[in-house]
C-alpha cells in the first residue's frame, strides 16, 4: 500500500511539473520584450557545442548559439546603425576546423562595415585563439593561459578488443582508403591510412597557421615558430604579441561600456534578413538514414532522414517566390539509397532554380554524394569532403554469445537468406556477393561525379578510392568550386538568379523553426518520428537487412 502511495505522489509530482513548464511556454509571449539600447556593442558568448542549426524535436535547442545565429546576429548588425561593434566572449568550444573559419569570415565580413570586435576570454585553445585572431583586439585574463601548441588527432583501433570479445567484424570497403572500417578490423594505420590522415593534417596544420597569421598580421613562420614554444601563460603570450592586454571581464566590460551592450538573444527576435528576393537556405545535418529526420539514438547526434528531406525540398521547389537555394551540409554521409533520394530532391530544384552548396566542417561519402547535383560547390579550406567509396558487410557475434552462453538455431529458406545473421561469418560465395555489391554502388558513384563535376571516370577513380580530402585540396581536384562560406554562397546564387550584387534579399532557413506552440502542438507527432527514426535505426542493423554504407572513415577531433 505505502509503494503504491509513493509511486502515485512520484507521477503526481512530475505531472506538476510538466504542468508548470508548459503553462510558462505559453506565458513567454506575453513577457514584455526587453528594451534594447539606443547604441552599443552586440554581446555574444560562445562557448560549448556549436552545431550548424537546431533540430526540429521541442526543447532539444542546444544551450550554445548555433552557426546560424551567428551569422543573422553579425550580418544584420553589420547593417545596424545602434551596434558600434561586437563583444565576444570566448569559451571551450566543440566545433571543427571549417566552422572556425566560418566564423573567421564571418567576423572579418563584419569589420569590414568599420566595426569593431573585442574577444575576452579567461583561457583559450587552438581553434577559440583561431577565431579570435580575426578581432581587432585580443583581451586574455591575467591568470588564463593560450593553448596554442598545435593540432593533434587521435585514432582509436579496436580489433584487439573485439578478439578478446569474439568478435569478429566482417566488413568489405572499396578501396584502400576508404578506412571506415580499419576501427574494427585493425590494430593500427595501414601504410594508405597513416598516409591519408598525414596529408590532411598537413592542410589542415597550414591553413590554420595561414588564417592566424593574417588576423595577428604576423610572418607565417612566425607562427608556425611559436605554436613548437606553445602552451602560453597570459603574461608569455602577451611578449609574444598573441594578445593585446590581460584584464579581467570587469575591466573589458567598462571599455565596452556593460550598461549599454546589446545581448545576441532578444536582438535576434528583432532582426530578419529582409528583402525584395527570396533566397533558401537548407541544412542538411547529421547521418543519412532512411525515414524521418530526428536524433541518433545511439550516438546522439543528428539524422538526416531521406523523406523529411525530401518533403521539405520538395516545398522549396514548388514555391515560385523563392529564387535560389543554398543547401549547408554537414554530413559524414550514411545510407547510399537514402542519400540518392535526397540527391533525386536537389536534382528537381536545379532544374527550376539555381542550387549551391556551402559546405561546413564535413560533407564526406554519402554527404557529397547529396552535393553534386549543384550548378556550385562552396567549402571551407578544412572542410574535410569526397571520402568518394563505399563499406558493407555487418559482425560476426558467434564467440562473443558463445561466451555468455547464448546458442542460436536457424531455420531457413532461400540460400542467401541468412546471409547477414551475426551467428556466423560469411562464405567466400556470400563475401564475394557484398564485393560485387558494393562495388556496383562505388562504379555509380564515380559515374555520378564523374557527370556532375565534369572529370573523367579515371580521374575520379584517381582521386575517389574512399579518400577524404580537405576544402582546399578539393578545389585543387575540381571536385569543389569555391573556398569560402555562407555568406560566398548566398552571393553566388544571387549571381545565378540574376539578382545584383548590392541588392539584399530575404533568406528564408529551411526547415523552419516551430513557435513554441507549434512545438508543444506536435509533442505526439515529434514522439512518434523519433519512435519511427529509432526503428529505422535498428532496422537498418538487423542482421536480416544488407548494411551498405556511404559514409566518412572518421571525424578529425582536433585537441
Amino acid at each position: 500500500m505505502k509503494r503504491n502511495t509513493a509511486i502515485l505522489l512520484v507521477i503526481l509530482i512530475f505531472v506538476f511539473f510538466i504542468v508548470l513548464f508548459i503553462l510558462s511556454l505559453f506565458l513567454i509571449p506575453f513577457v514584455e520584450e526587453e528594451k534594447l539600447p539606443e547604441k552599443g556593442f552586440l554581446s555574444i558568448n560562445l562557448s560549448g557545442v556549436i552545431e550548424e542549426e537546431t533540430p526540429e524535436i521541442p526543447f532539444m535547442r542546444p544551450p550554445s548559439l548555433t552557426m546560424r545565429d551567428f551569422f543573422v546576429a553579425l550580418k544584420s548588425a553589420s547593417k545596424d546603425r545602434r551596434i558600434e561593434g561586437v563583444y565576444l566572449k570566448l569559451g571551450p568550444l566543440s566545433v571543427g576546423p571549417a566552422k572556425a573559419q566560418e566564423m573567421v569570415g564571418i567576423i572579418k565580413k563584419f569589420r569590414s562595415y568599420g566595426k569593431k570586435v573585442i574577444v575576452y576570454s579567461e583561457t583559450m585553445g587552438n581553434l577559440e585563439y583561431m577565431i579570435a585572431s580575426s578581432a581587432d583586439k585580443i583581451y586574455l585574463n591575467p591568470s588564463g593561459f593560450l593553448m596554442l601548441n598545435g593540432l593533434a588527432s587521435e585514432s582509436i583501433f579496436l580489433k584487439g578488443t573485439l578478439d578478446k570479445l569474439g568478435i569478429k567484424a566482417e566488413l568489405e570497403h572499396i578501396e584502400e582508403y576508404k578506412t571506415a572500417s580499419n576501427t574494427f578490423t585493425e590494430e593500427k594505420f595501414t601504410p594508405a591510412h597513416r598516409e591519408m590522415m598525414n596529408s590532411l593534417m598537413d592542410s589542415l596544420f597550414d591553413s590554420f597557421i595561414k588564417t592566424i597569421a593574417e588576423g595577428r598580421k604576423k610572418n607565417i613562420n612566425e607562427i608556425r615558430a611559436l605554436i613548437d614554444r606553445g602552451p602560453f601563460t597570459a603574461t608569455d603570450a602577451l611578449k609574444e604579441g598573441l594578445v593585446d592586454r590581460l584584464l579581467y571581464e570587469d575591466e573589458v566590460l567598462k571599455e565596452v561600456k556593460e550598461k549599454n551592450l546589446i545581448k545576441i538573444k532578444p536582438y535576434l527576435k528583432r532582426t530578419n534578413l529582409m528583402g525584395r528576393k527570396k533566397i533558401a537556405v537548407l541544412y542538411a545535418i547529421g547521418s543519412i538514414n532512411l525515414g524521418e529526420s530526428g536524433i541518433d539514438p545511439i550516438f546522439g547526434g543528428y539524422v538526416m532522414g531521406s523523406e523529411t528531406m525530401r518533403r521539405v525540398m520538395k516545398e522549396i521547389e514548388e514555391d515560385s517566390s523563392i529564387k535560389g537555394v543554398v543547401m549547408r551540409i554537414d554530413s559524414p554521409g550514411g545510407s547510399a539509397t537514402a542519400s540518392d533520394i535526397i540527391l533525386r530532391s536537389a536534382k528537381n530544384i536545379k532544374e527550376k532554380k539555381p542550387l549551391v552548396i556551402s559546405m561546413s566542417d564535413v560533407a564526406g561519402s554519402g554527404g557529397y554524394w547529396i552535393a553534386m547535383e549543384s550548378n556550385w560547390i562552396v567549402a571551407q579550406p578544412s572542410t574535410l569532403t569526397a571520402s568518394i567509396g563505399v563499406i558493407g558487410g555487418k559482425f560476426s557475434m558467434r564467440g562473443f554469445y558463445e561466451k555468455i552462453g547464448v546458442n542460436i538455431e536457424i531455420v531457413k529458406r532461400g540460400k542467401f537468406s541468412d546471409i547477414y545473421s551475426d551467428w556466423r561469418e560469411f562464405t567466400p560465395e556470400e563475401r564475394e556477393k557484398i564485393r560485387r555489391e558494393i562495388g556496383w554502388i562505388y562504379e555509380e558513384f564515380k559515374k555520378r561525379v564523374s557527370k556532375c563535376r565534369k572529370i573523367s571516370v579515371d580521374e575520379v577513380d584517381k582521386i575517389g578510392k574512399g579518400r577524404v580530402w580537405t576544402g582546399e585540396q578539393a578545389k585543387n581536384l575540381k571536385l569543389v568550386d569555391q573556398l569560402g562560406g555562407l555568406d560566398e554562397a548566398i552571393s553566388k546564387v544571387k549571381e545565378l538568379a540574376g539578382i545584383p550584387e548590392k541588392e539584399e534579399v530575404e533568406i528564408v532557413f529551411y526547415p523552419k523553426r516551430k513557435t513554441i506552440f507549434e512545438r508543444i502542438f506536435s509533442l505526439a507527432d515529434i514522439e512518434l518520428s523519433e519512435i519511427r527514426t529509432f526503428l529505422s535505426f535498428l532496422n537498418s542493423i538487423s542482421p536480416s537487412k544488407r548494411v551498405i554504407l556511404a559514409i566518412m572513415p572518421f571525424l578529425i577531433k582536433i585537441n
